[in-house]
C-alpha cells in the first residue's frame, strides 16, 4: 500500500488552486496536483544466464536476438582467421 501525502505549498482550500474551475466548482484534474505518493515498487529485472554482462540485456524489451552469442562467434572467427 502506498502512503499518500501532500506538498507543503498546497493551498488551504481547493478554491485557491490554479487547477480549480470556479464555473464547474471542481478541479480540472483527475488527481490532485499537490498529491505526493511514494513511487511504486519496481520489480527486479532478471536476465538469462547468457545475457549476463550484455549491454543490450539491461533494457526491456530485449532486442530479440542474442548479441552475446553473435559477438562470441565474431571473436572466435577473428581468433582462428
Amino acid at each position: 500500500m502506498t502512503e499518500v501525502g501532500y506538498a507543503s505549498d498546497k493551498p488551504s482550500d481547493c478554491a485557491y488552486c490554479y487547477f480549480f474551475s470556479a464555473g464547474r466548482k471542481k478541479c480540472k484534474r483527475k488527481e490532485c496536483f499537490y498529491r505526493i505518493s511514494s513511487p511504486p515498487l519496481r520489480r527486479k529485472v532478471t536476465h538469462w544466464e547468457p545475457c549476463e554482462g550484455c549491454p543490450y540485456g539491461k533494457h526491456t524489451p530485449c532486442l530479440g536476438y542474442c548479441i552475446v552469442k553473435a559477438m562470441k562467434e565474431v571473436k572466435e572467427h577473428r581468433d582462428t582467421g
